[in-house]
């Protein structure tokens, strides 16, 4: 069903859908020497983010399952949008333009725009987008920003910690 045994806790709830998880990772280079803590740091969110819809009774098990595959795909591409960062000098515009590759790419594979533009609501994609309108951004992806963003490597650090973590991040 699944090469990666990382996934197995999600196995009964997505089923075959994770062998697309796999191959999305693949992808990316996830599975290169180096990157596995970033394979670490989506499962974390995503049990997370599943945690979190299944907190309350309003989030419906298609929900639950859509933020799922959202949170285990967010980061599927961080290798390549670290090396072509490193690869510019830092210049920001080489984020966003591997932000619009990497939907591209999702798309091809097979993922619902619901959960492409999920995966958008993390990191730099998200300042625009998310902050500005919140009352415009649907729940999938505010559960998959905050799910994210309470995650620190594969950690639920304390909030202060974490809070602390991303005001060094964004003030760069």
């Amino acid at each position: 069903m699944y090469k990666d045994d990382r996934l197995k806790p999600f196995g009964q709830l997505l089923g075959n859908r994770l062998e697309k998880v796999e191959n999305t990772w693949e992808a990316g280079g996830l599975y290169d020497e180096g990157w596995s803590n970033i394979i670490e740091h989506q499962i974390a969110v995503a049990a997370l983010g599943y945690a979190i819809t299944n907190i309350g009774s309003t989030f419906s098990r298609f929900f639950g399952l859509a933020i799922i595959e959202a949170c285990l795909i967010h980061d599927a591409f961080k290798r390549r949008e670290v090396e072509a960062s490193k690869a510019s000098g830092g210049d920001p515009r080489v984020l966003d333009e591997m932000a619009k590759k990497q939907k591209g790419v999702l798309l091809s594979l097979g993922w619902s725009g619901d959960i492409v533009n999920a995966t958008a609501s993390v990191g730099h994609t998200a300042l625009g987008r998310l902050y500005r309108k919140l009352e415009d951004v649907n729940g999938l992806d505010k559960v998959t920003h905050l799910a994210d963003s309470l995650t620190h490597e594969n950690q639920f650090p304390m909030l202060e910690v974490r809070m602390e973590s991303l005001r060094k991040l964004y003030e760069k």
